[in-house]
């Protein structure tokens, strides 16, 4: 018998017999998967749906039992992998692991809760809520989005508590689970959300434009000048999604806004420039061709993704019939 056979022959054993030993692992401990000898953490937390659903009962008493904090998590994890159905009827269950002495349990237990269905988690709501109050930051960003999950709108107050947050995951977790909200609830909150994109931490600022990206083209054109501040960021993620906002508006806006716009077409970042030209691509061509040598300048540019996009713009604005004596741009893949 070849390692791989062997290797799946152990793993099958494992998992339709013995998914407690797999569960039950010491920190260094392994096990034959695929013919590969794999850490058991990392088995136990790709266990598949089925394989999981077969072994609820063996789950559940490694809930109840084992003193290892990573088992308990790797049970969740995997308990996690059910259908939402199934989750659901153990519910008292994992929201009884939401108050483990362990942080880690008690954030895996809430990425689980999150997967039930918002009637099921409005039952657990004096749960969720006292886990606002934890004193670990990764346990009261799980609890913000999971309350995001049930009703962003009615726990907008509580929500909106965490945009100031000392901690800057928290901060980003509140940005995410207000904007689970539509777009007219959302706009009400407009000065709290764009004020964030001032704060010091960057992946803040960066959630904060996911989150607006969600608003209506009204709003956004009230925050022009916050949103254009950012183009000057010094992180390109930021100023690659303040770009890809921007694009969000009509093309009116856009033209107003040119000269800051095409000065992106020089950015450090490959992916700020893209973002640029899909932005510019939206602009009317009289405006485009008055940007004609910065257009043009990009079908040298050493990244083809940009190179691609470049043409996609000359395509779209100069024909033929244009009697333009550059060439499109020369693609390389």
């Amino acid at each position: 018998m070849n390692m791989f056979a062997l290797g799946m022959l152990i793993y099958t054993a494992l998992t339709s017999v013995d998914i407690y030993k797999i569960l039950e692992f010491d920190e260094n401990s392994k096990a034959f998967y695929g013919g590969k000898l794999l850490p058991k953490v990392e088995l136990s937390q790709n266990l598949d749906r089925q394989t999981s659903t077969q072994n609820e009962e063996t789950l559940l008493n490694v809930l109840r039992t084992t003193s290892k904090n990573s088992a308990r998590s790797a049970a969740l994890k995997t308990i996690g992998k059910m259908d939402p159905t199934t989750i659901k009827q153990y519910a008292d269950e994992i929201f009884g692991l939401c108050g483990d002495s362990e942080s880690c349990v008690r954030i895996v237990a809430l990425e689980t809760v999150g997967k039930m269905d918002p009637t099921t988690l409005k039952q657990y709501a004096d749960e969720i809520h006292e886990l606002l109050k934890d004193a670990d930051p990764g346990v009261r960003s799980a609890a913000v989005e999971t309350i995001g999950k049930m009703d962003p709108t009615a726990y907008a107050d509580e929500i909106l508590r965490f945009l100031e947050d000392s901690e800057s995951g928290v901060r980003c977790a509140a940005l995410r689970a207000i904007g689970k909200m539509d777009r007219n609830a959302l706009k009400q909150y407009a000065n709290e959300i764009f004020g964030l994109l001032k704060d010091s931490e960057f992946g803040v600022r960066l959630s904060a434009l996911q989150t607006i990206r969600k608003m209506d083209q009204t709003t956004l054109k009230q925050y022009t000048n916050e949103i254009f501040a950012l183009l000057k960021d010094s992180e390109a993620c930021v100023r690659g999604k303040a770009i890809e906002t921007i694009g969000k508006m009509d093309p009116k806006s856009l033209t107003h806004f040119a000269n800051e716009i095409f000065a992106l077409l020089k950015d450090s970042e490959s992916g700020v420039r893209g973002a640029a030209l899909q932005t510019v691509k939206k602009m009317d061509p009289i405006t485009l061709k008055q940007y004609a040598d910065e257009i043009f300048g990009l079908c040298k540019d050493l990244t083809p993704g940009v190179r691609r996009e470049a043409n996609a713009v000359i395509k779209n604005v100069w024909s033929f019939e244009d009697n333009e004596p550059r060439a499109l741009c020369p693609q390389t893949f």
